[in-house]
């Protein structure tokens, strides 16, 4: 079962996640949202295919 988390972080801001069992399929919130509304609102758009049309970039990145 796909199953979409908002949750608040340890510093108060907020971010999202999409899992399917253990799998986590996608995630966002690595510079925190700064409400629910927001972190939810993305996801929203995400998961809608909002987003379907960006360019897709591909980039090695060295340590």
């Amino acid at each position: 079962m796909v199953e979409r988390i908002v949750y608040e972080r340890g510093d108060g801001r907020w971010g999202w996640v999409l899992r399917d069992k253990d799998q986590v399929i996608a995630s966002d919130g690595s510079a925190g949202y700064l409400s629910e509304a927001y972190a939810r609102q993305m996801s929203d758009r995400v998961l809608s295919g909002s987003y379907a049309a960006a360019r897709v970039s591909v980039r090695r990145m060295h340590h």
